[in-house]
């Protein structure tokens, strides 16, 4: 946890490059998540992700894949 403003815990993994880091830094949140995902395309996409993404409430993708992966989870409800 970088910070915790009001009960709100902020936390920068920028360095989950990787399918296996980004579903470990998923499961270590509890409770409503607010995923912020900014990246290059390296290939990647978000379908691997979605079992590990229980707690996420809100989804903001920057960079250039943010349409194609945003669509790829609202497909996945």
């Amino acid at each position: 946890v970088v910070k915790e403003v009001e009960g709100r815990k902020f936390d920068n993994d920028s360095k989950a490059t990787n399918s296996l880091a980004r579903k470990s830094a998923l499961n270590a949140f509890e409770g409503p998540t607010i995923l912020l995902a900014v990246g290059l395309d390296r290939g990647n996409d978000f379908e691997d992700l979605i079992p590990y993404m229980k707690n996420v409430t809100t989804l903001t993708v920057f960079g250039e894949r943010h349409r194609s992966s945003k669509k790829q989870v609202e497909r996945q409800g």
